[in-house]
Order: structure tokens, then sequence, then C-alpha cells
């Protein structure tokens, strides 16, 4: 009697903290699609075994519970198969970037958007009337709406235009910034610890310089619409991020990448 009232409690405990194990034992899986957006997400073949701290943080929150498996995707194909639930989740969302994604409420990432111009171009943004007779680089599926809706408005009107040149795939910022320096287009806009990476890495970083900051971005963490337990996964998300904050764990994530927890992020 005593035994069978122990694996009901046991079994009770397991169900209320939202572990659900399978008969062999195994954690479920989440299946998380990713791009490459180092210092955010990371190949790890090209990064000295470093995944990227979004992906250290997934693990930090999600594991043991659940088994993480990671796929790199182009980021617009991991948002549409996220949505039809191909993918169980996906990082580095904004507010704008689907309307069907669930997304956390804790951010797990807040990007400063600067416009960037070859070194010594005299030329800054100073809203859409700035960008006249100037050719801009943008990537596929980025949206820009909740920075700036007239910036996001101006490339729409323009996509068909010699005015805006866009590309897409794994490399889509450092395309724009070698299609900078080939002189194809004037200027882009990306986030600050993107470029900054990029340019560190390939040893450019000198050859360029800052021409005005779009805005500043929150990003989130998402699931597909497809799981019945999808709101419970995002405020899982939102409770276990606060631990890590207060625990100093978040901090020690972020420290390998040279990213600073954004709550404590002066706009610059």
């Amino acid at each position: 009697m005593y035994r069978i009232a122990a694996v009901f409690i046991c079994l009770l405990v397991l169900i209320m903290g939202g572990v659900a194990f399978s008969s062999e034992g195994k954690a479920p899986e989440l299946e998380i699609a990713v791009h490459e957006f180092c210092p955010y997400l990371c190949d790890s073949t090209k990064e000295n075994g470093k995944h990227g701290y979004v992906v250290d943080l997934l693990r930090a929150i999600y594991e043991p519970a659940f088994s993480l498996r990671f796929y790199r995707v182009p980021y617009v194909r991991g948002i549409l198969q996220t949505e039809t639930g191909r993918f169980d989740g996906m990082p580095m969302l904004n507010s704008s970037s689907s309307e069907k994604v669930i997304l956390s409420r804790e951010p797990i990432g807040i990007l400063v958007q600067n416009f960037y111009v070859k070194k010594g171009v005299n030329w800054k943004y100073q809203g859409v009337q700035s960008l006249k007779g100037i050719v801009i680089g943008s990537i596929l599926g980025y949206n820009y709406s909740p920075l700036s809706p007239e910036y996001e408005t101006y490339q729409r009107n323009h996509r068909e235009t010699e005015w805006v040149e866009y590309v897409g795939g794994v490399d889509a910022t450092l395309i724009n910034m070698r299609k900078i320096l080939a002189g194809r287009i004037t200027t882009f806009n990306e986030c600050a610890d993107l470029v900054d990476f990029i340019g560190m890495k390939e040893g450019i970083a000198h050859k360029f310089q800052s021409a005005g900051t779009l805005g500043i971005a929150k990003n989130y963490m998402g699931f597909s619409p497809k799981r019945a337990d999808a709101k419970a996964l995002a405020d899982l998300f939102d409770k276990k991020i606060v631990q890590l904050r207060q625990s100093g764990e978040l901090s020690r994530i972020l420290a390998p990448y040279g990213v600073t927890d954004w709550v404590k992020k002066k706009p610059q």
C-alpha cells in the first residue's frame, strides 16, 4: 500500500513539474530552428565549439526536463516551419516576425540596430528622407516595424526598385558588408553586436563606421502554435530566465561571447 502511494506521489510530482518522460525514461524532445546569427546563434564548427549564448541559455532553461535538438535553417524558413509545427520553437523573433508563433514575455536579447557605411562616407540616417538617392541593403524576412514603421514602409515601397537590394542566407550580413566595400550599396541596418562580431572575425571592422541608430529591438523565444503546451513552454522560459539573472548564471552564460545582460545595457 505504501509503495503504491509513493509511486503515485512521484508521478504527480513529475506531472505538476511539467516533465513527461517516455516509457524508455527519455525526456521529451524540443526541436528548435536556429539561423546563423553569432554571437547569439553560432555555427560551432566555425567558432571553436561555441554554439551561441542563445543555445546555451535555452539548454540551461529546458534541460534536463526536455532534450533539445537544434536545426540550422534560413531565417524565413524557420519562421514558416515553426508556424506549421515542423519545429517546436525558434528564438530571436520580434513582435512582428509572425502573427502565429507564441512568444515569451521576457526578451532573449535586445538588439541595437545601427546603420553602417564605409569608413569616411559622409552620410548619416536622419529619417527616411535621408535615404533619397541612397542604395540600401536589406535581408529577406526581416521586419523593421517594431523599430520604425516608416523605415519598413520605405523598404516595401522600394522593393522592386534599384534603391533596395535584398539578400538571404546565413551569411547575409557579411554579404551586405562586402557589398558596401565593393560600392554596390551605401548602407544597411543591422544589430551592432552582430556587425562587431563579423567585422572582428573577418578583420574588416576598421573599414566601417556607424551612421545612426534606427532603434532598439527586443527579441523573444517563440513556440509553435501547433503545440498544445506552447504557452506553458513560454511561461517556463519567462520564469527560468528571471531565476538565471538573479543567480548570476545568466551573466556567466553571456561572458564567453562578450555580451552583457540586456536589462543592464544602456542604449547607445
